[in-house]
Order: C-alpha cells, then structure tokens, then sequence
C-alpha cells in the first residue's frame, strides 16, 4: 500500500494477518546479499577481456588498485544499505531502481534507493533501460540548499521567505539520452544523458545538466520479450 500524502511515511500495511510473503521477501533480499554482494567479503573481481594481459604485472597492479578504490567508495558510501532496499523491491515487484550521485562536500558517492511509485521508465531499442521520470516530494529548504534560491519559483522562494521550510513540493527529475549535443564539448549540457530537474505544480527548471554514464541502475529480475518493467517471484 503506497501513501500519497505528499512523500512522506504514513503507517500503513496494518491488516496483514499473515506475513509469510513479508518474511520470504525479506530472505530473498537478504540471502542475495550474503551471497552476492556481502559487505564482509570481496564479491568481484576486475579483469580485461585479454585473459594474457590480466597477467601483465604492471596491468595486474593498475586492475587491483582500481578494484581497491570501488570497494573503498561502497564502503565509505551507504551503497549496502540501499542495495538490500532494491533487492527487496525487486523481490516484491520484479523492478527496482537506485539512483547515484556525488556527495561534493565530503568526495563520496551517495546512493539512493528510489520507490517504486516514484520511477518510470522507457527502454532503447535494445531493451536497455536509458530513461527515468522520477516523480518525488523534496522540503522547500532542500530545493533552496541543493538549487539555490534563484532557481526555484516564485512559489517557493515565498514559502522561504516566510520561514515554511519544511513545507513539500513535488519534483520531477528527468534522465534520458541527449539527442542534440556536442561531442567535443565538455560542459554538462553536452553530456551523453541529459537531466533536468523541474517543479511540477509550477513548471519552473530548477536545473539542467547531464551525466556521461546513467546515474539510475534499473533492476528487473525478469521480463517478457514486450515489456518494459520486470516480473518478481512476488
């Protein structure tokens, strides 16, 4: 059951009078994880495609110190703690989605599970997800901290203004393939992937960027050969 009461936690599922489906769900979750991607163990390796080069010690030291750094970056991020988020979703649904993003101010990344009423998604023609809308509510003061205060609308800046700081506004933050751009330009507007972030009510840009790898990784377990979102054991 999915509260709508502007993005925030409502008390909800308590007429369930048998939770085994619950349980199963949450030890699927949770035996992926041991199994898979354990905190408390290396669960892969980097390697090339040229299986002689991987013995080259010089190419050897540069894969381990790569390794290194991306275990480094989970464990000093909150990626396992939102990585059983997604795979509980997935278990429950068959689709799942995790944004990242850079945390600038303390050089990590920062890894968020997004809800499954907040995503939607479209596929390119090789059945890759490359699109995410992504529909959610964000606290006046969070939109003025993260976009600044001339960005935002009339709307909010009022709302700022007059101390309504935790007052929600809905959001949407839009990823796709930028079709226009140019390759030889650096700059976030000629990214591969374009991102605009977007006041809903009020139809004001907060932002437009873009990001050269997708920033959203889209979990399905499993998928007919004509649809887009996945199947679940769920």
């Amino acid at each position: 059951i999915f509260s709508e009461k502007k993005g925030q936690a409502q008390r909800v599922g308590q007429d369930i009078y048998d939770g085994t489906a619950i349980m199963a769900n949450n030890m699927f979750a949770n035996g992926l994880m041991g199994y898979f991607i354990s905190q408390a163990h290396p669960w892969f390796k980097n390697q090339l495609p040229w299986e002689e080069a991987n013995e080259l010690p010089d190419v050897r030291e540069w894969l381990d110190t790569v390794e290194k750094t991306i275990y480094d970056d989970f464990h000093n991020s909150n990626f396992y703690e939102e990585a059983v988020e997604i795979l509980k979703d997935a278990g429950a649904l068959g689709t799942a989605c995790l944004f990242m993003e850079e945390d600038e101010k303390n050089n990590r990344p920062i890894f968020l599970a997004i809800h499954p009423k907040e995503f939607y998604i479209d596929t390119d023609k090789y059945g890759r997800v490359d699109t995410v809308y992504r529909s959610f509510y964000a606290s006046v003061k969070q939109l003025v901290d993260r976009f600044g205060y001339e960005n935002c609308s009339g709307q909010v800046q009022g709302l700022y203004n007059s101390d309504q700081l935790t007052e929600r506004v809905e959001v949407l933050h839009c990823v796709e393939p930028r079709e226009e751009r140019d390759s030889t330009m650096r700059n976030k507007r000629n990214k591969r992937f374009a991102s605009v972030y977007l006041e809903q009510e009020t139809e004001v840009q907060l932002d437009e960027g873009g990001y050269d790898v997708f920033p959203y990784f889209v979990l399905r377990l499993s998928t007919n050969s004509d649809e887009k979102y996945g199947r679940g054991p769920g």
